[in-house]
This record gives C-alpha cells, structure tokens and sequence, in this order.
C-alpha cells in the first residue's frame, strides 16, 4: 500500500495478526533449517541456527538472541560458494538459467549428524525455484562441517537399558535423541531419577530437554519440573511452563480419546503440585490456570508471552483478569508480545477491549502508546468510535494517526466502512491517499456489503464514469541504434564519480538514489553498493535481462483505445496501477479491454535514455561511491 516497501508489504509486517518476520533478506526462501545445540563443534557454536539458501548459493546462520518477547536475528553467512553475490537461474531473478553459472552449489538441507557433525545437502541445478528443475541427473553433495582433524564416530549404546537411552537422549542428532526420548517417556516414574540427572549438565540445552521429557513423565516427573517455575534464570522458567503447557494438552487429549469425563491434568498435574506441596495445589479447578495466573507477573516478557499464548482456548470468564495484567505490561514497543497477546485474546476480542479500556483506556485522544496498539491489534467493532477520533486528531503525530487508519481497516463493519469514507474526505489529513487506496481495496472484500463505492461517489471521491486516464506508452525499443559492448568491456572502463552524479540524473526519474529520486522503479542506493560492478552495469546495459520480483510491467488497454503500461498495484476493481514517473491511477474494470504481462522491463534500454558505454561507466562509479547520501 502507499508508503510501504515490498519486503513490508510481502511479510506483512504493517498488519494486525502477523508476527516480527526476524529476518527479510529479499528473494529466495529457506529450505533446510536446523538448529545446533551440541556435537562437534564445541560450545563457541552452541544455539547456532541454520537455514538453506538455494537460490542465493548459502547456508545463512544465525545466533538467536533473546529481545523482549521475540528474538534478534543477525544473519551471517555460514557456508557459501558465492561471496560475490552473482546469483543466477534463481525464480526471484526471472529464474532464467544461466549456462556461465560460476556456482551450482543450490543447499537443500542440512542436519547435525550423530557424530556431533554438521551436514549439508545440495542439488547441481542451474534453475532454482517455480519447479522448474533443470538437473535430470538427480546429482548433488553431501558436506561434513567439522574441526580440522575430525575423525567420525557414531556412539553405540544399547537403547534396551535406562543407561543407554540417557545417552541417545544427549544425542546431537534429532532422531537419535527421540528414540531416547520415546523409551524414556515409556518407562514414566522408573526413569525419573535418571532424567532428572541431566537437569544438572553444563548444557543448557541438553538440561533443556530433560524438563520436557520429565514433564511428560506422569505427577513425579511433573513435580520435578513445577520447582523450576521459580528457577533465576528466565530462560528455564519459559522451559518449565512450555513443559507443563504441552504436558497438560497431551494429558487432556488422552483423556479425550478415552472417553473419560474428568480430564487427566485434573489429577496428574494436581497430584504433581500436592507432591511439591507447593502453592499451585491449593488451587481449583485448573492448575495449568494457576501457573498462568502467578507467570503473568513474571519479569521476562518471553515467559508472559506463553501465558498470552495459554490463553487462546480458556473461555472469557476464566482468563480475563490474567488478560487484563498481561496487557498491563506491555511496553507499547514489543510487536512479538503484542501478537502473542492478541492470539491469546482470539474470539473473545471485544470482551478484552472493554475489560482493559477500564484499567489503561481513558479518552481517545489521551491514549497511551501501548494501549493504542493494543486498539490496533484487537480492533474489536466497539473501537470504531474512538480510532476515528485518533485517526482525525491534529494534536496526535503522523504515525499515531496512521496507526489507526490501518486499525479500523482492520475492523469489519459498516461503521468502519463509513469513517474510513468520512477520513478520506477530510481536508488536510495528511493520509488521503491511504485512504482511499483502503477503500477501494476492502470494497471486493470485507467491506463489500456495505456500499462502499455509493458513498465514495456520494462525496466525489470516486465515479468510475468520471474518472479520468493519461495514456502511458512504452515506445518501442529501437532499431538499428549502435550497440553498447558487452558488459565486460564497459567493467574495463575507468568511471568517474562527478559525471555519474550527473548522469544519474536520469535514473531518478523513476529510482531513488539516496533521498532524490522517484518511488517507481527499485532503489538504487542499497543495490550499488551491494551488488558487483557487472551486475550494476548489466541492469543498465540490459534491463530486460533479468527483471527485479515486484517490478514487472503490465500494459492496459481500455475499450476506448488508451494504452497504460506500469506496474499493477492492485487487481481489483477499480485496477490500481503506478506508471512512468511515478503516476497511480484507478482504472474502472468497465473500461478495461484487456490486461497483458508485458515480456520486457519498463525501463529503457540505453539507447533510448541516450547513454553510452562511459556514462554507464560513470553512474556505476557513482553509486559505488560515498557521494551518494
């Protein structure tokens, strides 16, 4: 929508119900993923995530580290064949193979082997993604990422004995681990003593995976995981309560599935809580409930966020008031706990607003940050009346009023229909644009019984038989101009960085560069800098080698004989569509003859823009450079 970017816009990372993406790195998709947590590879390398990057020839890591209720992901590259960053064949360049292709290594997994090893799988294809395989021979490699000198060795042990499943427990390999696990959990209160050992290890994570197994371990093997809800380390307390959480499902499934009235968490967690004779075995008639009441306080916001992530299926009456004191504590900045406050409020929306508007609400206009947000997130129909206010209230910044507008476009009522009319004609508010671009995206959708175009057409915001269209032509390329040299050659040539500034000049009108420049085309700051030189000069030299995802073009026709070529914003009725320059404009589908992909890019070839080998030369040294701001 107006004002976004597209990695925004693609992960949604601006609407209600979606959480923080972690890490966006532009076209491309993981594949394997896996996560590190003992083995060969020493402790320097414990809580290392991995994930697969076919298409752009890596294998991305990352150490998770906790931020509020989410985590901060930095991205690094753990193993790749292409430090360059020439990607090629891949479906987020167009996924044309390249024949030249100075890498074919395409990871598809990877897993930490029972040796304590790392493992990464590839396929040589020349074409990744839109299923468009290329390698008929099925070919790949197999990679081992250990210490120099490492010699494999797959422990044996004998998984009939309690000993010998505690080892294939501390297994770095998943499935060898779960075999440990699976005959552990079978031997229920026998083994406790042995599992309840690892609770000791020096690795967290190892120590991790013995509160999970105890917790499913019947009321003795509970009651060794309840002491931990208490533990100094916040990071055991989200452990324990997860733990617990899971074990009480599974309890509650089984006992679904046996038919028995009295669900087994009625006793077994119970019975867990009277052996610890500690406070939760007072409580009636949920002890689940009872950990959540206490852990609603508790200072992690990673912690308070599983107890909002409780609270999903436990009815109104039982989970308002620990609603209620998790939405007291939010910050107003944590978008992670956000979400998992708002899953926790799923259907019962209203209910919470009212609850919470009573406690940190107050009028509209005197809103806190957080409580704003909050609005946003549940965006129940009794809203409307105070977003509106929020919305068209001067005293209020930009981003606060924004807020809203995209609050009540969440909100599916007629009332919401109707303010979101009466703000896009209002004088002087800064998001007219916005909107309008609402408007005429909910009218197909959820607000589509709510005549949403009679009352546009009502204030002269929009008539479909008044509206009126620039024709916008792409001319045709041109023939018999003198070529440019291959890119090779003009990589050969020496730029300079002043007369690039000046031919620049060009490019910005349709590309930012730096502040200047136009919002059409992709931005050119990040993409000079990152990219190689050739890459630079081929998109130049070729554009319609390899289109950028998001910015291909599309040509209009309308029944009334007007070509508008640009790129499709929205495909509804009427058809949104920003052109040359920068132009959106509104196409009644009525007056739509025909839509066509277009089989070239939007931007002009050399030749056109009156550029020549040095010039390209020129603007690549400029964008390579410091000058650009």
């Amino acid at each position: 929508r107006p004002g976004q970017d597209t990695p925004t816009a693609e992960w949604r990372q601006e609407d209600p119900g979606t959480m923080p993406a972690g890490d966006v790195y532009g076209g491309g998709s993981p594949t394997g993923v896996a996560f590190y947590e003992n083995g060969a590879l020493g402790e320097k390398w414990r809580g290392l995530l991995l994930a697969c990057e076919a298409g752009k020839n890596v294998v991305f890591g990352y150490f998770p580290k906790p931020d509020g209720a989410g985590f901060k992901l930095e991205r690094f590259d753990f193993l790749t064949s292409n430090k360059e960053k020439e990607f090629a064949g891949s479906d987020f360049l167009g996924g044309k193979a390249n024949d030249e292709l100075k890498t074919k290594f395409r990871p598809s997994d990877v897993c930490v082997g029972p040796d304590g090893a790392i493992y990464v799988a590839d396929w040589f294809d020349a074409r990744v993604g839109g299923h468009g395989t290329m390698d008929d021979g099925y070919t790949g490699t197999i990679y081992r990422i250990a210490p120099k000198g490492f010699k494999p060795v797959v422990p044996k042990f004998d998984l009939s004995t309690t000993g010998g499943q505690i080892a294939a427990l501390k297994s770095p390999a998943n499935n060898v681990r779960n075999s440990g696990f699976t005959r552990l959990k079978a031997q229920g209160e026998k083994a406790v003593p042995a599992v309840a050992e690892l609770l000791k290890d020096e690795n967290p994570f190892i120590a991790a995976r013995a509160v999970w197994l105890l917790a499913q371990m019947g009321p003795k093997g509970a009651a060794k995981v309840m002491p931990l809800l208490g533990s100094k380390d916040a990071t055991m307390r989200l452990v324990a309560y997860r733990a617990l959480r899971c074990a009480d499902q599974k309890y509650q499934e089984a006992a679904h599935i046996a038919g028995e009235k009295t669900p087994p968490s009625m006793g077994v967690l119970r019975e867990a809580a009277l052996i610890t004779r500690d406070k939760y075995s007072a409580i009636q008639p949920s002890v689940l409930l009872a950990f959540a009441s206490s852990m609603a306080d508790d200072e992690s916001a990673a912690v308070r966020r599983e107890v909002a992530l409780t609270m999903r299926d436990v009815p109104i009456a039982q989970g308002k008031d620990i609603l209620v004191k998790l939405a007291q504590k939010f910050d107003g900045k944590d978008r992670a706990y956000l979400e998992a406050f708002g899953l926790g409020c799923t259907g019962k929306e209203a209910e919470v607003y009212a609850a919470i508007s009573k406690t940190i609400g107050g009028a509209a206009e005197t809103w806190s940050d957080a409580f704003a947000w909050i609005a946003w997130r549940l965006h129940p129909a009794e809203a409307v009346h105070d977003i509106r206010i929020r919305a068209l209230s001067a005293k209020l910044t930009n981003d606060q009023r924004k807020l809203m507008l995209t609050a009540l476009a969440f909100v599916n009522s007629r009332e919401a229909a109707g303010a979101m009319i009466e703000i896009a004609n209002t004088k002087d508010f800064p998001f007219t644009d916005l909107a309008k671009w609402w408007l005429f995206n909910r009218k197909g959708n959820d607000w589509m019984h709510y005549d949403v175009e009679a009352g546009m057409k009502a204030l002269g915001l929009y008539d479909p038989e008044k509206v009126k269209l620039v024709a916008v032509e792409m001319p045709a390329e041109p023939k018999g101009a003198p070529k440019l040299p291959p890119v090779a050659d003009i990589l050969k040539l020496q730029g300079d960085v002043k007369r690039g500034q000046t031919a620049a000049a060009l490019c910005q009108t349709c590309h930012k560069i730096g502040a200047a420049g136009v919002d059409f085309g992709p931005e050119l700051t990040t993409f000079g800098q990152q990219q190689p030189a050739e890459v630079v000069i081929n998109a130049i030299a070729n554009p319609s080698a390899e289109i950028a995802h998001g910015f291909e073009g599309s040509e209009v026709k309308t029944k009334d004989g007007l070509t508008i070529t640009g790129m499709v914003l929205s495909g509804g009725d009427p058809l949104i569509i920003k052109c040359m320059g920068g132009l959106v404009q509104t196409v009644p589908r009525a007056r739509i003859a025909s839509v066509t992909k277009m089989n070239r890019s939007l931007m002009y070839p050399p030749e056109q823009l009156g550029l020549n080998a040095q010039m390209i030369a020129d603007i690549v040294a400029y964008l390579k450079s410091a000058s650009v701001k």
